[in-house]
């Protein structure tokens, strides 16, 4: 895609990943140790969107290092670049919010996907 290059110019792509705003007090917070060997990455994070998705009555973001991002989505996943060994928070907001945060930690914490 060619944006009338001017001379100086260096295109480039900016994506912002908007943050969920919580508004209920039943928000649950889990803070996990990612023990994937893969982080969350490729595989492991599309099983963690596929299964954040899952939870529909219930608003879920992921924080690191001060960064929020909205956990049914996999590029905002994916641009938190959580590598083995990081530490995450999964907040979850709604009706199914502690089984939400239970069963994502159990996919972070998974060594075999």
């Amino acid at each position: 895609m060619c944006l009338g290059l001017e001379e100086g110019f260096l295109p480039f792509i900016y994506i912002e990943i908007p943050k969920v705003k919580h508004g209920g007090e039943a928000m649950i917070e889990r803070t996990v140790t990612v023990k994937n060997p893969h982080g969350l990455h490729a595989r492991p994070a599309a099983l963690f969107v596929q299964k954040a998705s899952s939870f529909l009555s219930s608003s879920i973001t992921v924080v690191k290092d001060g960064q929020e991002v909205d956990a049914k989505s996999i590029l905002a996943i994916l641009s938190l670049g959580v590598e083995p060994g990081t530490t995450i928070t999964i907040r979850a907001d709604g009706d199914d919010a502690e089984k939400a945060t239970a069963e994502l930690a159990a996919i972070c914490e998974d060594t075999s996907i």
